[in-house]
């Protein structure tokens, strides 16, 4: 499966609540209608996350959305259809595309590190509504090379993630090439953990393996840099 995905900010000039809104029924039947698109998902922004390293104030974005085809060459025919034109155009009426089209959309390597809380074992589905969603929008360390920060995170990091045992479900996406209409990659990845419930998600931030985990993000992060959200999973195909 190839999957794509774009972070994306409301407009500034318009009533957040009714762009939400619009995102989530119009502009979803028309990402929906994309010829090849397997699976489609949204992720609204909830809150900012509470965790140690993470930008105060609100995130710079207000969610992002996730798409799948089969393979790359599924993708590449979708961005030259109508369908995807009919997508840009109503973007340009919610979403500041300018932003996102400034490197913030990326062709995704996704690799799923634990699967469970219902998720369907197909590596690709994710658990049922519900469970807390929590994301890290990640840049690596300029010191290091894109290989060497790959290999680290897949390896070095994930060992460190997996001991953290209230985490029921994580899934890392690294950034291959900017998706259609940018140039550049504004970031070079983003974490994916879920957990039972908002209990277990504070249990996990004040366990002695997140604090390790944590304290590891310097090796690999620019953690100036490093922006962290809860996400509504809104599953709208697939």
């Amino acid at each position: 499966m190839h999957k794509v995905v774009w972070f994306v900010r409301f407009r500034q000039d318009r009533e957040r609540a009714e762009l939400d809104r619009r995102w989530a029924t119009e502009h979803a039947a028309l990402c929906a209608a994309v010829p090849g698109v397997v699976r489609y998902v949204q992720n609204p922004v909830v809150t900012t996350a509470t965790l140690e390293g993470a930008v105060d104030g609100p995130p710079p974005f207000d969610g992002f959305a996730a798409f799948w085809w089969e393979d790359r060459d599924a993708y590449l025919a979708a961005m030259d259809s109508p369908e995807w034109q009919a997508v840009m155009d109503d973007s340009a009426e919610l979403f500041d595309v300018g932003w996102t089209l400034d490197g913030r959309g990326a062709e995704m390597e996704e690799r799923v590190v634990r699967e469970g809380l219902g998720a369907k074992g197909d590596g690709v589905s994710t658990p049922p509504n519900g469970p807390i969603k929590l994301i890290g929008l990640l840049q690596y360390r300029k010191d290091m090379s894109r290989d060497d920060a790959n290999a680290y995170w897949a390896n070095t990091h994930r060992s460190l993630a997996v001991r953290i045992k209230q985490i029921g479900h994580y899934t890392q996406n690294h950034a291959i090439r900017p998706a259609a209409g940018s140039d550049h990659l504004s970031f070079d990845g983003f974490s994916e953990s879920w957990y039972a419930d908002e209990g277990v998600y504070k249990e996990a931030m004040g366990s002695a393996e997140w604090a390790d985990l944590g304290a590891d993000g310097d090796n690999l992060f620019d953690m100036s840099l490093f922006e962290s959200a809860i996400v509504e999973e809104r599953v709208i195909k697939g």
